[in-house]
């Protein structure tokens, strides 16, 4: 393979790992506080082996950098689900899951569990400012969740949820059920606050990402055309110089 195929190889994963993400934002659109993801290319030179001269020895792929999160708010809406809560600002729920790695969350959609400790729709411990699970005991009617995360009942104070940020979101790894993981600290929010019985939307649009979608399809289409008509070409070109030698 020459490196007209190598680059327009290149270009085709680029353009598959791109619909990929977009696919992967349209499914998730009525995800709540789902946040929108694209693909971070860079371009860079290399040496390919086995090529004689300057003349397309050097030559320029693209190589995907990882995906970068658009972390921008999404709309609140009402839910009057007193276990509901959205997060304003840029902070997020720290949660213990099931084999017991703490990750975070914006999703507010929580219940109470069989063992009565507030969790995540998905089994995840939610926890308070110490880093505890919070129990919800039969005596706990009439929940508030005040815009600071303090939770109060009718029998007296609960518990504070964890409302969390970092240095660098982007360093945040998405990986599934609404939850990221990352090795920085956990910095205490001062920032943010919490509204009860409201969720965050997911940011995505629509439109913007089936227009992305379908234009990143036909440059797809496009470039298989001209990797088709190259080969073409290439097979042609040989074809007659083997007519010519005979």
């Amino acid at each position: 393979m020459d490196s007209t195929l190598y680059i327009a190889l290149s270009h085709q994963e680029a353009i598959q790992r791109r619909m990929d993400v977009i696919a992967n934002n349209i499914a998730n659109m009525n995800t709540t506080a789902f946040h929108r993801e694209s693909v971070l290319f860079q371009e860079y030179l290399t040496n390919l082996p086995g090529v004689e001269g300057d003349v397309g020895k050097n030559v320029a792929f693209l190589q995907d950098m990882g995906v970068t999160h658009d972390f921008r708010e999404g709309a609140h809406f009402t839910t009057s689900n007193t276990l509901d809560l959205a997060i304003s600002g840029p902070a997020f729920l720290m949660v213990e899951t099931p084999d017991g790695e703490i990750r975070y969350t914006r999703n507010g959609h929580m219940k109470i569990n069989e063992n009565g400790d507030l969790a995540t729709e998905s089994g995840g411990l939610i926890l308070d400012d110490s880093g505890d699970t919070i129990a919800i005991g039969p005596q706990d009617v009439e929940i508030e969740i005040a815009s600071d995360g303090t939770i109060t009942s009718a029998a007296g104070p609960i518990a504070k949820l964890a409302l969390v940020e970092f240095e660098d979101r982007q360093q945040l790894k998405r990986i599934g059920n609404s939850l990221y993981k990352t090795d920085q600290e956990a910095i205490p929010s001062e920032t943010s606050a919490v509204t009860q019985g409201m969720l965050e939307a997911s940011n995505v649009n629509a439109i913007e990402e089936i227009t992305a979608l379908i234009n990143v399809s036909r440059s797809y289409q496009s470039v298989s055309k001209i990797m088709d008509a190259y080969q073409e070409m290439r097979t042609k070109s040989i074809s007659r110089l083997g007519r010519v030698s005979a």
